[in-house]
């Protein structure tokens, strides 16, 4: 799954006038910034998620939305492992 269809998949599942999402990649010291979805809300930003070097942040994540989005969150990261070990041609 690639950056934009996990960006497509937020679109689905979140409401963006509402919610902020986005996905990151830490990199050494710092994020590298990977794709968001949805309008900056005034809340603080939370770590919503975090699986090795991938960390999905947002603002105003409705509880019920969490197990959606740990789904989805989880085969991005599951595929970008797998990638890891597949031959480049």
């Amino acid at each position: 799954m690639s950056g934009d269809e996990f960006k497509e998949a937020l679109l689905d599942l979140i409401d963006p006038n509402t919610t902020k999402v986005w996905l990151t990649k830490v990199n050494g010291h710092r994020m590298d910034f990977i794709c968001s979805v949805g309008s900056a809300q005034l809340n603080p930003v939370k770590s919503a998620m975090r699986d090795g070097e991938f960390i999905l942040m947002g603002q105003d994540i409705p509880p019920e939305l969490q197990p959606a989005l740990q789904e989805l969150f989880d085969r991005f990261v599951e595929t970008q492992e797998l990638s890891e070990f597949l031959p480049l041609f």
